[in-house]
C-alpha cells in the first residue's frame, strides 16, 4: 500500500482520519483524542506539549490491553478495536442481523483505520521538526527578542506567536531532542501471534489479509462472515469463561490436568449427548449428581475438553449472589453469539434454576448442572451419577498424581496413606480424596 503519510501536510490527513471514525471511536477514543491534540500542539508550535502527548499516547498503547500481533503498537490498537472489541458492526454480524447504516459506517471506518494502522513515529516527529524549522526560519528576521517587540510596536501588529522569552526557552530545551534525538518507536518487532486466542485459526487469516490488503473497505463482507461464524468480543479470546458475581464473563483460570472419568459408560453416554448437541441434533440438558468431592466438576470439564469447538461457561452457583437472576441475562448474551456453549452450573442448588424452563434455554446452549441436591426433572432429563472409587482405583490414582507432582514413593507408603484417608472418609472414597492422600505421602517423604 502506498505510504499516504509522505505528503506535504500529513497532519491535515491525520486530523481528518481521527475525526471521521464513528463505530469504533469508543474503543479508540483516548488514542484518537491524543493524536488530534498532538496535531493542534504542533500547529501552535507547543513542542513541550507535543512531547507530553506522545509520551501519554505511548503509555496508553503499551497498557491498553491490545494484543501484540502486528509489530506496531498503533496497528495493534487498530486491530484490537476492529476485530476484538464488541463494536456495533461485530455485534450485528454475530447475531446475524443487517443494518445498511451500520455497514456504510463500517466501510468508512475501515478506510480511516487502514491509514491509521500505518502511522509511525517518524511521521509525527518529522511533522514537529518541520514546524520547528518554520519557527526558527521566522525567528531569523529578528535579531533578538527586543527587536521583535520593537517591530511589532512600529507596525501596530500583535506580537508573533512563539517569541515570548519563556516559550523560546522551553522550545529550545526540546529542540535538540526533536531535531537530533528519537522518541520511542511504535514499532517493536515482526508481525506474529505471541499468545493464544480461541479463534486464532480464523484470526490469523484475517490479520494476514488486513496486513496485505490495499483496500480494507472491500473486506467488509469478509469481516461480516468472520463475526457471524466466530462471534465477537471476549468469545474470540476465550474458549472457557467464568461468570462473575457482577454478571461479567471472565477468562477461566488454568486448571490442572484432567483425568479420565471413572464412570466410563456414563461418560461415553454424556459425550454422545454433547456431540449430538454440537451437530444440531436432538439432545438433553444434563445433570451430574453425587457427593461433594465426587468429581462432578472434573467430569464436566473433561467433557468440554473432548469437544474443543464447544465453548465452556461456568457459573459457580454457590459463590454467586442471586445466581437465579444472573442466569437469564447470561443466556440472552450467549444466544446472541453464533457459537455453541456448554453452560456448567457448578454446585447448583434447588433455587438456582427456579427461573429456567426447557423453553427458555437457547438452542446454542447445553445446560450441565453439577449438584449434590438436584434430581432429574423436565429441565434435566439426562442424569449421570458419580460413583465412589474402589480401593484399587484409589491407590492407582494416588500413584499417578504423585508421578505428576514428581514425588517418588514405594507402594507400601502409598497404600498406608490411602488406608488412612479412606478410614477418615468412612470408606466413601471420592475424587477429592486423591489429592489428600497424595499430599499425605509427600509430607511423609520430607
Amino acid at each position: 500500500m502506498q505510504d499516504i503519510w509522505k505528503v506535504k501536510d500529513p497532519l491535515s490527513l491525520l486530523r481528518l482520519y481521527t475525526l471521521r471514525i464513528t463505530l469504533l471511536r469508543p474503543h479508540m477514543e483516548f488514542a484518537l483524542d491524543a493524536l488530534a491534540e498532538f496535531v493542534s500542539s504542533v500547529e501552535r508550535g507547543d513542542f513541550v506539549q507535543c512531547e507530553r502527548i506522545y509520551s501519554s499516547l505511548y503509555e496508553h498503547l503499551l497498557t491498553c490491553g491490545s494484543r501484540r500481533v502486528s509489530g506496531s503498537l498503533i496497528c495493534d490498537l487498530v486491530f484490537h478495536a476492529l476485530l476484538i472489541a464488541p463494536h456495533p458492526f461485530a455485534v450485528m454480524a454475530a447475531g446475524g442481523g443487517s443494518d445498511d447504516a451500520v455497514i456504510a459506517a463500517m466501510k468508512s471506518d475501515l478506510e480511516c483505520l487502514q491509514h491509521l494502522s500505518t502511522l509511525d513515529t517518524a511521521t509525527l516527529m518529522s511533522s514537529a521538526r518541520a514546524k520547528l524549522g518554520e519557527i526558527r526560519a521566522g525567528a531569523r528576521h529578528y535579531k533578538d527578542h527586543a527587536a521583535a517587540i520593537a517591530s511589532a510596536a512600529l507596525s501596530g501588529s500583535p506580537m508573533p506567536h512563539g517569541y515570548s522569552q519563556k516559550e523560546e526557552r522551553a522550545n529550545a530545551r526540546v529542540a535538540a531532542r526533536l531535531l537530533e534525538g528519537e522518541w520511542l518507536s511504535f514499532d517493536y518487532g515482526e508481525a506474529a501471534l505471541r499468545d493464544d486466542y480461541a479463534a486464532d485459526e480464523a484470526l490469523s487469516e484475517v490479520y494476514n489479509r488486513l496486513i496485505s490488503s490495499d483496500d480494507w473497505s472491500v473486506l467488509t463482507d469478509d469481516l461480516y462472515a468472520f463475526f457471524s461464524q466466530y462471534g465477537c468480543g471476549e468469545f474470540l479470546r476465550c474458549g472457557s469463561m467464568l461468570l462473575s458475581d457482577g454478571g461479567e464473563l471472565k477468562p477461566l483460570p488454568p486448571v490442572r490436568k484432567l483425568h479420565e472419568p471413572w464412570s466410563d459408560t456414563d461418560f461415553a453416554s454424556a459425550l454422545d449427548n454433547a456431540i449430538a448437541f454440537m451437530r444440531g441434533k436432538p439432545c438433553s440438558h444434563m445433570l451430574i449428581c453425587g457427593d461433594a468431592g465426587s468429581g462432578k466438576t472434573e467430569f464436566a470439564l473433561k467433557l468440554a475438553e473432548e469437544l474443543p469447538e464447544m465453548r465452556l461457561v461456568i457459573a459457580k452457583c454457590a459463590s454467586l449472589d442471586r445466581a437465579h437472576r444472573l442466569l437469564p441475562p447470561l443466556l440472552d448474551a450467549l444466544s446472541a453469539q453464533p457459537l455453541r456453549f456448554m453452560l456448567l452450573l457448578d454446585d447448583c442448588g434447588n433455587g438456582d434454576c427456579a427461573a429456567l424452563t426447557p423453553q427458555c434455554i437457547p438452542k446454542n446452549v447445553l445446560l450441565c448442572a453439577a449438584s449434590s441436591t438436584l434430581k432429574q426433572s423436565p429441565l434435566f432429563p439426562f442424569g449421570t451419577p458419580m460413583r465412589l472409587l474402589t480401593d484399587r482405583e484409589f491407590i492407582s490414582a494416588v500413584a499417578e498424581r504423585l508421578d505428576e507432582l514428581g514425588g517418588v514413593a514405594d507402594a507400601r507408603t502409598i497404600e498406608t496413606a490411602c488406608r488412612d484417608v479412606s478410614s477418615n472418609a468412612r470408606g466413601r472414597i471420592t475424587v477429592s480424596c486423591i489429592d489428600i492422600a497424595a499430599a499425605k505421602v509427600l509430607c511423609s517423604l520430607e
